[in-house]
């Protein structure tokens, strides 16, 4: 059995803040601790990172820490700030959109959504992630996404890339009053490189298990050989995000080469 604690850490100074590391400490009634080293050793406490690398003055990221529970039942806690470093932050315009908080029934929640560029430069997202709030707007269970583009083109990009869709599972807090809750860690950065990839979809399709296959090519037509990644939203009629998911090819692309997925 696991237990899972979540919460919030803020930026109350002036100063951008990276490199934040967190410790928790766990331990029964009687004292002793529940953590462990990676050795399986009793320890008084771990260090552990929150869910964004950066926070700007006043803003907020989630964290969250699962453990074991073979030691025996918590009885009290702890996490404090255990260290950080100064950090520079140029912070980007997003929205996020056509949320969709979903329940498997096996005991965690799917959120997805979508994040909209509305400035008119370049954004580098260099994290996200989410979870749900109770009825206190307080943080109950939270998790980070791989699962969405990491650059944004400036609004209206005809090609649709200043906007990303994403995912993000997170183990379910119980309750019934659940409020999903994104957070961004995102800045302004120079245009990329001009690298001509197309992608060519040429089938989708459900499985018997009844999960959605998207099957195409990606080429590229640069004089570079590239490393690239694709991101694929799988969209309601009305524009609600439904699922997301990031592909890696395992090989680099060279001038001309054609690659399925």
């Amino acid at each position: 059995c696991r237990m899972h604690l979540a919460g919030e850490i803020r930026n109350n100074s002036s100063q951008a803040m990276a490199g934040i590391a967190l410790s928790c400490e766990i331990v029964d009634a009687a004292g002793n601790s529940l953590l462990v080293d990676e050795s399986g050793n009793r320890v008084p406490g771990v260090l552990f990172s929150p869910l964004l690398e950066s926070l700007a003055p006043g803003e907020v990221a989630p964290f969250t820490y699962g453990f074991d529970m073979a030691l025996g039942t918590p009885a009290d806690y702890s996490v404090t700030v255990a260290g950080y470093q100064a950090g520079s932050v140029e912070r980007a315009n997003l929205v996020v959109e056509h949320i969709n908080l979903a329940d498997d029934g096996r005991g965690s929640l799917t959120l997805t959504g979508e994040v909209l560029n509305t400035g008119s430069e370049w954004v580098r997202i260099n994290a996200l992630a989410g979870g749900v709030l109770g009825a206190d707007s307080l943080l109950l269970s939270a998790d980070w996404s791989s699962s969405h583009a990491s650059m944004l083109a400036p609004a209206g990009d005809i090609a649709g890339h200043d906007r990303t869709p994403f995912v993000i599972s997170f183990a379910h807090p119980g309750g019934t009053v659940l409020t999903p809750n994104v957070y961004l860690d995102a800045d302004l950065t120079n245009p990329p490189g001009d690298f001509p990839l197309s992608v060519d979809s040429t089938n989708a399709y459900y499985d018997q298990y009844g999960a959605y296959h998207i099957v195409g090519t990606l080429t590229n037509h640069s004089e570079w050989r590239v490393d690239t990644r694709l991101v694929a939203g799988l969209y309601a009629s009305d524009g609600t995000v439904l699922d997301a998911l990031s592909l890696g090819f395992p090989v680099a692309l060279d001038p001309g080469e054609m690659a399925p997925f």
